[in-house]
């Protein structure tokens, strides 16, 4: 059983996130194939303060 363990800068809807989270699982099951019921995703979020990005990069591409 695959373990996906996301970071993300708090803020985003729960669409976003689950749009996230299915597409990380698809490509699991596609090029793993693991099987479509074995999802376990956790979901990190960070204050922006605590989410250091370098300079110009958006914080929508982490």
């Amino acid at each position: 059983m695959p373990l996906v363990k996301m970071s993300m800068i708090e803020g985003r809807t729960l669409e976003e996130k689950n749009a996230v989270a299915n597409a990380v699982h698809t490509a699991l099951v596609e090029s793993f194939k693991i099987p479509e019921y074995d999802r376990n995703i956790r979901i990190e979020e960070y204050k922006k303060e605590n989410y250091l990005l370098p300079p110009g990069k958006s914080e929508k591409v982490e």
